[in-house]
């Protein structure tokens, strides 16, 4: 997040993932809605001194992954 899609300009980015959602961290929710569970990362950093943040979920090897009973 942070970059344009059909530019891939860097523009940066206000996202927070220790934000609340639903009363509950962001990180929290997206842990508890995927199925299987994942061991997904959040990485920020800055790029020109803008805020660039990167999730990463691995592959699916077996199972695909589900979000929200949402398959990907």
């Amino acid at each position: 997040m942070g970059v344009n899609d059909k530019t891939h300009e860097i523009v940066g980015t206000t996202v927070n993932f220790d934000k609340d959602i639903n009363n509950e961290p962001y990180k929290h929710y997206l842990a508890r809605n995927l199925k299987p569970s994942v061991a997904f990362e959040v990485e920020e950093t800055k790029i020109d001194g803008k805020r660039i943040v990167a999730l990463t979920i691995p592959a699916a090897k077996s199972v695909p992954t589900k979000f929200l009973n949402q398959t990907f």
